[in-house]
């Protein structure tokens, strides 16, 4: 089964010692921020551009969501920064069967607001360069 590219870069991110998949410290999460802990990082799909219709080539966007403790900015916004430093550039490489041939930024580290509960969210948007596994199914040619 196909991951999807947040699916794919939460690992990036864990493996990079970024995040953790657990229930506590800087938890990373696919597609929902958690309540608990206040250090969660989220990884979303976002509408990229269009896939190439003849080359197993896609251009996914993705968008990284970080939130902090209670009234911690500084330390929220320097999580943002080591997302960036992680993702921004990393070297080819192949992860849940999907080759990642780059990604680059869309924008810089974007402050949004104070949650509820006092706690700073940030967000950082990327542009992937994704060669996808081969299915059975694909018109498309492996490059």
């Amino acid at each position: 089964m196909a991951s999807s590219p947040a699916d794919s870069v939460s690992s990036l991110l864990i493996t990079a010692g970024v995040g953790v998949d657990g229930d506590s410290g800087w938890v990373v999460k696919v597609g929902k921020l958690v309540t608990q802990p206040n250090t969660c990082i989220a990884v979303y799909d976002a509408p990229g551009e269009a896939p190439d219709p003849k080359w197993l080539l896609d251009y996914p966007y993705f968008q990284v969501m970080i939130r902090g403790e209670v009234d911690d900015y500084a330390g929220a916004y320097q999580k943002a920064k080591d997302v960036k430093d992680v993702l921004l550039g990393v070297n080819a490489q192949v992860v849940n069967n999907d080759r990642f041939d780059g990604i680059i930024g869309i924008g810089d580290i974007a402050f949004l607001k104070y949650d509820e509960k006092s706690r700073p969210l940030f967000s950082v948007n990327f542009k992937a360069f994704l060669e996808p596994a081969t299915s059975a199914l694909t018109n498309r040619q492996p490059l």
